[in-house]
């Protein structure tokens, strides 16, 4: 079992955490194997048109490059890596490829057997950020949160 790590080397100043809740009906371990492969972003993120892994097998510290269309983010690809992996009730998320690398952090806990409670925390470091930079760490941290809501039509959705 993968311990939780973060091996962030930047210090967070100014910490800005939207924050959004959702509970689904599927197990815990369900919604967070599904959140842990990269390769289901582009069922719950409308914004992304592929995801590929690029480095390490999984867990903290693997890396995925999406391949984005009509994105908020004004750009073609988004790189991430997780930073987290504390199976089944956390998962972070960092976008390296962002200015700031804002992370958003999924917490995980059961509701009974078939029910789940995903709770999203986002953090953007923007100590020496300009504003055009802070706005696409803004703009990918709003992005994560509409986009919870097809996360669990689309776990909800699947039989089995």
């Amino acid at each position: 079992m993968q311990r939780d790590r973060d091996t962030r080397k930047q210090e967070i100043v100014n910490v800005r955490e939207p924050q959004a809740a959702v509970t689904i009906h599927r197990s815990i371990d369900e919604v967070f194997e599904y959140l842990a492969d990269g390769a289901n972003d582009p069922a719950w993120m409308p914004w992304v048109t592929k995801c590929a892994l690029t480095g390490y097998g999984g867990g903290a510290g693997a890396t995925y490059l999406q391949s984005l269309e009509t994105s908020p983010l004004h750009r073609r690809t988004l790189q991430y890596r997780v930073l987290n992996f504390h199976r089944p009730v956390l998962l972070s998320r960092e976008a390296t490829s962002l200015p700031g690398s804002p992370v958003g952090r999924f917490r995980l806990s059961a509701i009974g057997v078939n029910r789940t409670a995903v709770a999203l925390t986002l953090d953007i470091r923007h100590g020496r950020l300009g504003e055009h930079e802070l706005s696409a760490a803004e703009r990918w941290t709003s992005q994560l949160v509409a986009s919870l809501p097809q996360l669990k039509a689309n776990l909800e959705a699947r039989t089995g």
